[in-house]
C-alpha cells in the first residue's frame, strides 16, 4: 500500500500531507499468534487494537466496496469482509473484519481475493 496504491490514490501534494508513523504489530488476542516487529507506514490496515480504539460498534466498522477497491461483483451492493494487520489462527491467515462488522479472529486465507483491503492513514492538517 506504501508505493503503489499511494501513489496512485493520492495526488502529489496530498502524499505529502500523508505522516510516516511507526505500528506496533500486537499479537491477536484470542489466539496468542504474534504480530510481528513493529514497521514504518504511511498506508496501513488497521490492527484489532485499532478497531477497538477507533470504532465504537461493529455497526460502524461495516464497510462496502467503492468502486476504486476492484470488487465490482460488490460494489454498493453488499458490506464485505476486510482484512485486519492482526494474525488469524494459521499463519497463512489474518484477521479480518466481517460484513456484520464483528471482529473475526481466525481470519481467511491471505491470498483470497475476497475481502477488501481497508486503508488507513495519518494527515497533517
Amino acid at each position: 500500500m506504501n508505493n503503489e496504491f499511494l501513489t496512485d490514490a493520492f495526488k502529489s501534494a496530498e502524499q505529502k500531507r500523508i505522516v510516516s508513523v511507526t505500528l506496533e504489530n500486537p499479537e491477536n488476542p484470542l489466539n496468542g499468534r504474534f504480530g510481528g516487529n513493529s514497521t514504518e507506514d504511511k498506508i496501513f490496515s488497521l490492527s484489532y487494537v485499532d478497531i477497538q480504539n477507533y470504532f465504537s460498534s461493529d455497526a460502524d466498522r461495516i464497510a462496502y466496496p467503492t468502486a476504486y477497491s476492484g470488487l465490482w461483483y460488490q460494489y454498493e451492493k453488499a458490506p464485505e469482509y476486510w482484512w485486519l494487520r492482526t494474525p488469524g489462527y494459521l499463519g497463512n491467515h489474518s484477521a479480518c473484519v466481517n460484513r456484520g462488522g464483528s471482529f473475526y479472529p481466525d481470519g481467511i486465507y491471505n491470498l483470497s481475493d475476497k475481502v477488501a483491503v481497508r486503508p488507513a492513514l495519518w494527515l497533517t492538517l
